[in-house]
């Protein structure tokens, strides 16, 4: 943790993998199975769906548990290797600066067919640009000589919402046209909008190419959700614009 100056609260700049999926991630993943079967009961109660229902549910619970094992092994620290770090700029009406990590269990060939598909552990930083890039401000918050809570209090006075997803994403290789296939599956994400202390939590689904947010009780506090975003940032931004790595 680092010091602001006298008078200043102290403001955290650094996180570990670990301590977001144990402290963040995994109690989330937890709540929101149990808030999305109960959705699903009154769903059933109030429309002839029982079976979709029933059946949606189940999949995005077996995506959920994916989530959990997937964050099980992080934190107990088994080999992962990066395969996709990218970083882009999007133009647009309100401009966009991405940011994504995804990490696969090392030395673990993509299957044939989309039976069982590998899960690998996404992290996607989505910010709607401001005054300077994403990256050089969160790094700045670590440098010596610079107030981290003065840092910190600029930059976000800069953008208007911030989300970190993290998921699972199901890879496996097309066994028709031999082409990687990508599928987005169930997590838990962290929307900081403007004027916020905190990001809150929310619930993460995928209806096809569509996500479906549900916020959650939760909340984490905006120094450690910099931290959070630090931590993606800088490992994709050391190989930036790179293209995705496939094996």
């Amino acid at each position: 943790m680092t010091e602001a100056n006298s008078g200043e609260r102290p403001v955290e700049t650094r996180t570990t993998l670990p301590e977001v999926l144990g402290v963040y991630v995994l109690p989330n993943v937890e709540l929101y199975k149990r808030l999305l079967e109960q959705e699903a009961v009154n769903e059933a109660r109030n429309a002839d769906l029982g079976a979709s229902t029933q059946a949606r549910l189940a999949a995005f619970q077996a995506e959920l548990d994916a989530l959990a094992k997937i964050s099980e092994d992080a934190i107990a620290q088994k080999p992962f290797t990066p395969v996709v770090q990218t970083h882009k700029v999007l133009d647009g009406t309100t401009p966009h600066e991405t940011f994504t990590l995804r990490i696969a269990p090392k030395d673990e060939k993509l299957p044939l067919g989309g039976d069982r598909p590998q899960n690998q552990l996404g992290f996607h930083v989505n910010v709607a640009a401001g005054g300077e890039e994403h990256i050089d401000v969160l790094r700045a918050l670590s440098l010596k000589g610079r107030d981290p809570h003065r840092v910190l209090d600029a930059y976000f006075k800069q953008t208007t919402e911030q989300l970190v997803i993290v998921n699972t994403v199901g890879v496996y290789i097309d066994d028709m046209t031999r082409g990687i296939r990508i599928n987005p599956q169930a997590g838990i994400a962290f929307r900081w909008r403007s004027g916020e202390d905190s990001a809150k939590v929310n619930g993460l689904v995928y209806v096809g190419d569509n996500p479906h947010f549900m916020e959650l009780p939760g909340e984490m506090p905006r120094p450690k959700f910099a931290a959070f975003q630090n931590m993606i940032a800088s490992s994709v931004g050391k190989t930036r614009q790179s293209p995705i790595q496939r094996r």
